[in-house]
């Protein structure tokens, strides 16, 4: 299932694979998932709340290297994630779908990739926090962290990246599963 943008920046921009049940215990016992099924409303509101601290996780191509032959295999590529933390500086819905505009803090511009390309796909994780006033001092404790976004497109301004487009957590936690269970049900899963 896909959601294809009629141009490349607009969105929507998301792919779903249903894996079939043959397949998803070899999948689980070498990789964990994050299933947008369990507490899913909850999930959403997480994804939605004002605050907490805004991660960006991918690969962009700008970190691709060739490692060569290795392992019996002719060709290796090394395609490192990062991380990075950084702020929410829009969000709207259209149609059906909303979005979230993320900003790439340019004063560590020495820092970050030429370019994010390569990195759509990658998700977008809020991690709540609670922060609590103590006598003297603040208490900060870290919550639940929730997936809020998947990237899509990387925005520009004077030749260097300035922020990624993502679909948002309505996009997900709403027509994601909406749609897997459209199909779940009519394939009799």
């Amino acid at each position: 299932m896909t959601w294809a943008p009629t141009e490349e920046h607009s969105g929507p921009d998301l792919a779903v694979l249903i894996l079939p049940d043959s397949e998803i215990g070899e999948i689980t016992a070498r990789k964990s998932f994050f299933d947008i099924s369990v507490n899913r409303e909850e999930k959403l509101a997480d994804s939605l709340a004002f605050g907490g601290l805004w991660a960006v996780a991918g690969s962009p191509k700008h970190y691709e290297r060739a490692l060569g032959p290795s392992h019996g295999f002719s060709v290796v590529t090394e395609h490192p994630c990062i991380v990075f933390y950084t702020g929410l500086r829009d969000r709207y819905d259209h149609g059906d779908f909303d979005f979230l505009h993320l900003g790439v803090q340019g004063d560590y511009s020495d820092k970050i990739p030429d370019s994010f390309r390569g990195m759509s796909g990658g998700g977008v994780w809020k991690v709540c926090v609670l922060r609590e006033r103590m006598t003297l001092a603040w208490s900060v404790d870290f919550m639940e962290t929730v997936l809020a976004g998947v990237v899509f497109y990387e925005t520009r301004s004077n030749g260097k990246p300035d922020g990624l487009r993502c679909q948002g957590g309505k996009s997900i936690y709403n027509r994601v599963f909406e749609k897997v269970r459209e199909r779940l049900l009519r394939d009799g899963g």
